[in-house]
């Protein structure tokens, strides 16, 4: 309702769409002034929107085409790094053999363009940001300078430098971790990892985040990470800007019954449903396949990535589609 209070819990990609959608979206614009923007307000937007974030720590800003790109041959080697991790998951450490390449690779990355920088510079860094709670004038300043590093106002610093690094080599990453690629101590290691590596690495355009930047000048949008500022405001709406784990089905759904019946089965380090690698449901308790697929969310963490954007980062959907085109002609026989 326009000027009324709205919480807004997560920091998201989600979070960012609802915020654009109540300022934006309801008559208000942005005016470009020099390299940032300004807000103007359309007055059927909330007064005072209120973004609460356990952790306070924004999504970073992914690079623009005014960022040069290295040659493609940089990446080989940690690739085949990655690569060359043994396929048993009773072996593999997630931080020794998987995150210690990406931060050697962002450490190299800097090197190449001028900045002496180690692998332990690099990972003081994670360790600072991944840390402690983030303020609202320190994750304001944190996107800010992420905005200016990805369109080449200031250099490259080792927050673009480690999500670079992680974007692309993250097939190889994704490769290790699926299918049950890490056990149960690992997993856990894997999954707070790669939250943050989610706001460093797989963040909004610029644009968007100077659209941010700006409401927050305008006093339309604020940051905390401060339960008591929650309890101490009555809001008038609440929105939950936060997606739903995998593993939280409805109890209701058709996933359920699936369960219930077992016709699919949980992963038990991720909660996640089981497939093969083209997608087909893998249930245990017994060798008939149903020809059942599935594909998304319900088996994020047994096949790890399924939100991003790419469609080359996955194939079991293609595999899928293969293995249906393979088989109509026997189907049709039977008709």
């Amino acid at each position: 309702m326009p000027g009324s209070s709205v919480l807004v819990r997560g920091f998201g990609l989600t979070a960012l769409d609802a915020i654009l959608a109540m300022t934006e979206g309801r008559g208000g614009s942005f005016a470009q002034t020099d390299r940032s923007f300004e807000y103007r307000a359309g007055g059927r937007e909330p007064k005072k929107i209120t973004v609460y974030s356990r952790t306070g720590r924004p999504m970073l800003a992914k690079p623009t085409a005014a960022i040069e790109q290295v040659s493609d041959h940089f990446w080989a080697g940690f690739r085949e790094q990655l690569q060359a991790i043994s396929p048993d998951p009773s072996t593999v450490n997630f931080h020794k053999d998987v995150f210690s390449v990406i931060q050697r690779a962002a450490a190299e990355l800097l090197v190449q363009h001028g900045n002496s920088v180690s692998e332990k510079d690099v990972a003081d860094w994670y360790r600072s940001w991944s840390r402690y709670r983030m303020d609202s004038r320190s994750a304001y300043k944190a996107m800010r300078r992420s905005v200016m590093v990805s369109t080449g106002e200031r250099p490259r610093d080792i927050a673009y430098a480690l999500g670079e690094s992680w974007r692309k080599l993250y097939p190889e990453i994704v490769t290790v971790v699926s299918h049950g690629g890490l056990n149960s101590l690992q997993w856990p290691k894997y999954q707070r990892l790669a939250a943050e590596m989610e706001r460093i690495a797989f963040g909004p355009p610029a644009d968007s985040l100077r659209r941010l930047l700006s409401l927050i000048r305008a006093g339309t949008v604020e940051l905390t990470n401060q339960d008591d500022d929650l309890d101490a405001t009555p809001f008038d709406s609440h929105i939950d800007a936060v997606i739903a784990a995998p593993n939280q089905i409805a109890p209701n759904g058709p996933l359920a019954s699936l369960l219930a019946d077992g016709w699919v089965e949980r992963d038990e380090t991720t909660g996640a449903i089981k497939v093969d690698a083209a997608g087909e449901a893998i249930n245990s308790r017994s060798e008939e396949r149903p020809g059942l697929y599935l594909f998304g969310r319900a088996t994020e963490g047994w096949v790890v990535g399924n939100d991003t954007l790419s469609r080359t980062l996955h194939g079991h959907i293609e595999q899928w589609s293969t293995s249906l085109a393979s088989r109509i002609p026997t189907l049709s026989k039977h008709e």
